[in-house]
């Protein structure tokens, strides 16, 4: 009889835990959902428009041909 209870507040306790976890899982999921972007604006202005690359690593060549002379003595 002993053995049944304490399987049975066992089983409680993990199911009051699962419970408390999904919970918290969705009150956190639902609080990450009302952040509002944040939107930048400017007035617009006539001018040049400049663009530009820029990039970092080492360049290096799709083949490589060698090159040798054939040079006899």
């Amino acid at each position: 009889m002993k053995g049944k209870k304490l399987q049975r507040k066992r089983l409680i306790a993990i199911a009051a835990l699962v419970l408390l976890l999904i919970v918290v899982i969705v009150a956190r999921s639902r609080q990450a959902g009302n952040a509002l972007p944040s939107i930048q604006t400017d007035t617009v202005k006539r001018g040049m428009v400049l663009s530009s690359v820029s990039g970092n690593g080492v360049l290096q060549p799709l083949t490589t041909v060698e090159v040798k002379s054939n040079v006899g003595g």
